[in-house]
């Protein structure tokens, strides 16, 4: 059963991806989402776009060297995610909305799967979390696509209510 899940998130991760960018700029075309939404939602993309980027020269530097950088540097961009998403809330005397807090959820346990798997296979040399490792940043990103598409959700909802209600059936 692991083993399976493992593999659809495998599978299904590119998808939720590039879902995870492209909710927030649905949400934002109906008008659907909060401040605090967009904030967590840009915070999120923006950490997305600079882990892609950082990706290849990170790869490049551990074959050239021999040394692993990745994890610090996700868990690193991580730790600032969540602090940046706090602090923007904190300078607009903004509430912190569900979706924001959630994905400040999302980008904290990222981090800590992080920090995990440098230890064990870095720092230790077990390597015993490696399937940890992949089906936690693969759920990291389960769990961001699922919360950036809710205001889609209840827009839809809202849409489809509305909808019965003018069609009743009597």
């Amino acid at each position: 059963m692991f083993s399976n899940y493992s593999e659809l998130l495998n599978e299904l991760n590119t998808y939720l991806w590039v879902a995870t960018v492209c909710f927030p700029i649905l949400v934002f075309l109906i008008g659907a989402g909060s401040r605090s939404y967009f904030i967590g939602a840009v915070v999120w993309c923006v950490s997305q776009f600079i882990s892609l980027k950082i990706e290849g020269p990170l790869w490049e530097i551990a074959k050239k060297h021999d040394i692993v950088l990745w994890f610090g540097t996700y868990a690193t961009i991580d730790a600032l995610c969540v602090t940046l998403i706090f602090l923007l809330h904190n300078k607009l005397k903004l509430k912190v909305g569900y979706e924001a807090f959630s994905i400040a959820l999302c980008l904290a346990f990222v981090c800590f799967s992080q920090i995990a798997r440098y230890t064990d296979g870095v720092i230790l040399q077990t390597k015993v979390l490696g399937t940890f490792y992949k089906v936690a940043i693969n759920t990291g990103n389960l769990a961001s696509a699922v919360v950036l598409s809710l205001p889609l959700i209840m827009a839809l909802l809202k849409k489809v209510k509305g909808h019965l209600e003018r069609v009743k059936v009597n």
